[in-house]
């Protein structure tokens, strides 16, 4: 700022109050190279600890400088009365001015600009958003009337393919079911003429072995066959035909001896060896009172009998078909 101090050689002008006092010439500043001495003095450092301290100290400095100051130096302040700045100072607020246009200009409009078509563009975006939510609403109203439009269909035509299923099913069913019926009656008919056939057959073989019974007891007289479901009962007058029997019969069947005959058709058997008679009893029914007396008498073979109701049917044909008569 030294090249900048211009002196004045006008001096102080005081006010009518005080005519007759005049001040000491004001020492005046101009550029002299007579500073530099000053200058080249080296100052202390301010304490940096305490801020009052720094500046009395730099106070003091000032004044024993100044005290010090040569002559010359005392004589150019007297004369200095005020600062003039010259040009420096309109160059200096131009300067001013024209940075703060340029930097509004090149960075502070642009930025300023970014920033709010920034903000407007957020403003926008957030907006949009916000109108798109209905949209988005409307859409997904849309996707669900879509999604319930698709269920319903789904589901019609899971139901008409059930009943279309159920319905060939049914058919299928019934018309197997009419195969399988008719293969049954088949069967069936099949089976009867079988069971015709057979019965033909064992009533052929039935009379056969009728006959041939009858006829083994007419041959000479000397054998009786009772026969009764799967039991034999063999009567004869000696017991060597009766082995002879029985050894033929094992030849052809398997049969188990299971001694002399106890009990036949739930008859009871007593002999009286003495007399050579023999009895079939039914004592134990007749004292339960169940049991219906009959009594049954040949020349041939004197036999005095108790039966129930029931076998007498099957007893008098057994007697029938050996040739006993019943009374």
């Amino acid at each position: 700022m030294a090249n900048m101090i211009m002196a004045s050689s006008k001096t102080i002008i005081t006010s009518s109050s005080t005519p007759h006092l005049h001040l000491p010439p004001t020492p005046k500043l101009h550029k002299s190279p007579q500073l530099t001495p000053l200058l080249t003095t080296p100052l202390p450092k301010p304490l940096s600890l305490n801020p009052t301290t720094a500046f009395n100290s730099l106070a003091a400095i000032l004044a024993t400088s100044l005290a010090a100051a040569p002559p010359s130096l005392a004589e150019e302040f007297e004369k200095a009365q005020l600062f003039d700045f010259d040009l420096t100072l309109p160059i200096i607020a131009a300067e001013f001015l024209f940075l703060m246009f340029a930097l509004d200009k090149l960075y502070y409009s642009p930025l300023g600009n970014f920033m709010d078509q920034r903000d407007k563009e957020i403003k926008n975006k957030l907006s949009s958003v916000k109108d798109t939510s209905a949209e988005v609403k409307q859409l997904e109203e849309q996707a669900n009337a879509v999604m319930r439009a698709a269920r319903a269909e789904i589901s019609a035509a899971l139901n008409t393919m059930k009943k279309e299923t159920q319905l060939e099913v049914e058919k299928k069913l019934a018309e197997e079911r009419k195969k399988l019926e008719a293969e049954l009656q088949e069967a069936l008919a099949k089976l009867e003429e079988q069971k015709e056939e057979t019965i033909k057959s064992l009533d052929s073989q039935i009379a056969a072995l009728s006959d041939g019974i009858v006829k083994k007891r007419l041959a000479d007289g000397s054998h009786i066959y009772l026969l009764y479901v799967d039991d034999m009962l063999i009567a004869t007058k000696s017991m060597s035909d009766v082995n002879s029997l029985k050894e033929q019969l094992k030849r052809k069947f398997e049969m188990k001896h299971l001694g002399a005959a106890k009990r036949i058709l739930g008859m009871e058997i007593q002999r009286d060896r003495p007399a050579g008679i023999l009895y079939l009893s039914q004592k134990r029914y007749i004292e339960q009172g169940t049991v219906i007396v009959e009594k049954i008498f040949t020349d041939e073979n004197p036999t005095n009998t108790m039966t129930k109701y029931i076998p007498e049917i099957k007893l008098k044909h057994c007697l029938d078909l050996i040739g006993i008569s019943s009374i």
